[in-house]
């Protein structure tokens, strides 16, 4: 291994499973590792997803080491929290300390929106001039913050210093999409210090042999965090304009709100006043391992995200991986997802905010099942290409060994 290969990445978020930003950082340090990068992974709060407990502070997936600054689950009671969240603060400034004055410490990317969580460490790594990256994935709207927690002013206060102020003090950034890089251009950051990345899928992990056999009906599905932000409103209605036309129709949701509080009981209750509740099958919370089968399932596969600065900012993971099961996706035209994808070609591209639109390409899929099936392959080939977790984290890397070369 050679000396200038050593990489710690620090975040705030779960590890390595746990939602879709898990996900990412699990298959990003697997793609630095088979690229021959050695990569540890330093969490700065306990995981929080669902029932799901994590035994150790410690582990290993995918030759990764990583460590819990603190717990190994985020505690249920508020002083336990704070105690929680000052070892997040404090631990890793010790840890990038002791790495670096050992040798083995190149480089330190985070994958943060906090300010609250990534002031000392940035401010560490300028003094001891280690080249610090962050992954700025997404765009918060202030409404969503402040009404969903008691300390939603700080949060948004947090988010805004970290988006226009700390972000820019990096060594780089790596985006998930134009509408950021835009914003840092205007910003006054330099354009070679910006890297625009999607996402990252496993396409391997999507592969099944067998299914059995399919029922007598048009599954439509959807994965991800049910809510107003990802669409799952004007998908709802989409599908109840669609159920008289076509009366074989069900509508899978798979997902639900990683906190303890959960959001099915409330979409139920929308479902009934809609008059589809008989045709739509909730999961709730499933393992990583259980989504492939779960989307294969399906013949269609849905994102009807309304428009707004966060489907703009963002890049969904989800896409990657309906894609990767090869089947045909509707999605809505927002952010990026026009500046790399075609209707009818690689996907069925809606109008956001309008679930009529959204009916349209759906109805279109089932009553044309050749198109579908070739919409399918040519997103399969695109996401393939784009998206493929060990391609991707090679341009990542080589992204930040040359920017430090040419500094």
């Amino acid at each position: 291994m050679k000396e200038d290969r050593k990489i710690l990445l620090i975040t705030d978020l779960n590890f390595p499973y746990g939602g879709a930003s898990a996900n990412f950082l699990r298959l990003f340090s697997k793609g630095v590792v088979e690229n021959g990068y050695s990569i540890e992974v330093l969490l700065q709060r306990g995981n929080q997803f669902g029932k799901t407990i994590n035994k150790s502070r410690n582990g290993i997936v995918n030759d990764v080491n990583y460590t819990h600054c603190c717990f190994s689950n985020r505690p249920k009671y508020n002083f336990l929290k704070i105690v929680d969240d000052i070892c997040g603060i404090f631990f890793p400034v010790f840890f990038i300390l002791k790495k670096r004055l050992t040798g083995r410490l190149n480089y330190v990317i985070m994958y943060n929106s906090n300010a609250l969580y990534s002031f000392l460490i940035l401010f560490i790594c300028r003094i001891f001039s280690i080249p610090i990256f962050n992954f700025v994935v997404e765009w918060y709207e202030k409404e969503s913050l402040i009404s969903n927690s008691p300390l939603g002013s700080l949060k948004w206060i947090f988010f805004k210093t970290q988006f226009e102020f700390l972000n820019k003090k990096f060594s780089a950034l790596i985006v998930l999409t134009h509408f950021l890089k835009k914003y840092y251009l205007l910003n006054n950051l330099c354009v070679n210090k910006i890297h625009v990345q999607p996402n990252f899928i496993d396409f391997e992990s999507f592969k099944l042999n067998s299914l059995g056999a399919k029922g007598d009906f048009v599954k439509i599905g959807y994965c991800g965090t049910p809510t107003h932000k990802d669409g799952i409103d004007d998908l709802f209605t989409a599908f109840h304009l669609l159920q008289n036309h076509y009366i074989n129709m069900q509508l899978l949701i798979i997902g639900d709100l990683i906190g303890t509080d959960s959001l099915i009981p409330e979409l139920k209750e929308k479902a009934k006043t809609l008059g589809i509740f008989d045709k739509i099958i909730f999961t709730g919370l499933v393992g990583y391992l259980e989504i492939p089968k779960l989307l294969h399932s399906c013949d269609i596969l849905v994102l009807a995200r309304p428009s707004g600065k966060f489907a703009e900012a963002g890049f969904p993971t989800k896409l990657g991986e309906y894609m990767a099961c090869k089947k045909p996706v509707v999605i809505t035209k927002v952010g990026d997802i026009p500046f790399y994808l075609k209707d009818c070609k690689n996907a069925m591209l809606a109008e956001p905010d309008n679930p009529k639109s959204v009916a349209d390409k759906i109805a279109f899929l089932i009553e044309n099942p050749e198109s579908a099936k070739k919409i399918g392959i040519e997103g399969y080939n695109w996401a393939k290409s784009v998206l493929e977790y060990k391609n991707a984290a090679k341009n990542i890397i080589d992204f930040i060994v040359n920017l430090r070369e040419n500094d």
